[in-house]
């Protein structure tokens, strides 16, 4: 009963830490994207007045008019959209309160478990060798877990 408890708790405790940090990463994450693109803009903008004129002359010349080199000069690469923040942040709450807690509670038993062999006591090396494999396999299983909650999500 105390074991459910302490998940529940931590889970709680987990996503709203998630949450919180959705909120603040994936605000500076949208930040810097449409600070990026508005500097990119600006930037074929200037460039693009020198460019301008020259394709306009080049089309005319062609038999094209300038309303071609309009529709040119304002071609954009394919940009991905700014992720939605609120719901970021509520798959981040999500991930952190049950996939993060669940493993985190795993990793502990798993540690318990290997610092009370005989071996971990006898050559501490062993244990802190396998904590390290422990906590290295859960960090790219979550990470693989994340990536697949987020498309079937849709933020990604």
């Amino acid at each position: 009963q105390q074991r459910a408890i302490a998940f529940f708790y931590k889970g709680f405790e987990y996503a709203a830490v998630g949450f919180a940090c959705g909120l603040v990463g994936q605000s500076m994450a949208n930040t810097a994207m449409i600070a990026k693109r508005a500097y990119n803009k600006s930037k074929r903008a200037s460039e693009g007045a020198d460019v301008a004129t020259g394709v306009a002359t080049g089309l005319m010349a062609a038999g094209g008019d300038a309303s071609s080199a309009d529709l040119a000069n304002s071609l954009v690469p394919d940009e991905v959209p700014v992720p939605p923040l609120f719901r970021t942040a509520c798959v981040w709450a999500l991930f952190m309160g049950l996939s993060s807690n669940a493993r985190y509670q795993a990793v502990f038993g798993l540690e318990r478990i290997v610092e009370g062999t005989v071996l971990a006591k006898k050559m501490p090396l062993i244990a802190n060798v396998a904590t390290v494999c422990i906590r290295f396999a859960n960090n790219i299983y979550g990470g693989e877990q994340f990536i697949d909650m987020a498309r079937w999500a849709g933020i990604q």
